[in-house]
């Protein structure tokens, strides 16, 4: 496997992807639309591939499905770096993704912020997809976030996580 033979470093400047092993560069893509478009984070997926989080105020090229201002915008890469899917998530202001991780179905599960939903002013926004980019239950409970990045932990007994559910 390519992958566990060389130390990957992926580069991301605005929405140019670089993958590059040693000093080789193994592929270069630009993605995004003729307006602003912004990663925010990428990880490799347990088949090879990448997803790819951030935010997007085009609504052409590999951006579709704007709802607003500015959306919540997710790419699903193969290992060259070939579009999959692409997904736009939110509402009529602006939402963010900050973070991204591949949950143990092959799905994802998204965290940032929204400012079309909840209960003031920026909220927190959390996106379930399936493994073809499609909304699953989505947490959208409001809560006010005045940072950038907020972690919840909890005991052993998940009482967090049980009102979570339960809601």
């Amino acid at each position: 496997n390519i992958m566990k033979k060389f130390t990957i470093l992926l580069l991301m400047v605005f929405t140019n992807i670089y993958l590059l092993t040693g000093q080789d560069i193994l592929w270069s893509k630009n993605y995004g639309g003729s307006s602003d478009d912004y990663i925010k984070v990428i990880k490799q997926t347990s088949d090879g591939g990448f997803i790819v989080a951030g935010y997007s105020s085009s609504t052409d090229g590999d951006v579709w499905g704007n709802h607003g201002n500015e959306d919540l915008w997710i790419l699903r890469l193969d290992a060259v770096g070939d579009t999959l899917w692409t997904r736009c998530y939110g509402g009529s202001g602006t939402e963010w993704a900050r973070a991204i991780q591949q949950t143990s179905d092959g799905g994802f599960i998204v965290a940032g912020e929204t400012w079309s939903f909840g209960a003031g002013e920026k909220d927190m926004y959390i996106v379930r997809l399936d493994k073809d980019g499609n909304k699953k239950d989505t947490y959208e409970q409001g809560m006010e976030l005045h940072a950038k990045v907020t972690v919840f932990a909890e005991g052993c007994r998940g009482h967090l996580g049980k009102n979570l559910i339960k809601k």
